[in-house]
């Protein structure tokens, strides 16, 4: 597994992944809050994509999926 770090300039451009894409669309995260995580994760730079109710949808920073479900 290779973490990288992207400056927002180098990601200028890129598209964003879909679930429609070959390879890895997302990575999945059990969290004791899911709504928590997701009510406060603009204040660390990812976005808001869904709250389907049974899991929330966000980006990180650099555009990447990430599901927040609870346990």
């Amino acid at each position: 597994l290779e973490l990288m770090q992207m400056t927002p300039e180098a990601r200028a451009g890129a598209p964003a992944r879909g679930f429609e894409e070959t390879g890895i669309t997302h990575f999945s995260f059990v969290v004791d809050d899911p709504a928590d995580v997701y009510a406060r994760v603009e204040d660390y730079g990812g976005s808001k994509w869904s709250d389907i109710g049974i899991a929330n949808m966000i980006r990180d920073p650099d555009g990447h999926a990430l599901q927040l479900v609870s346990d």
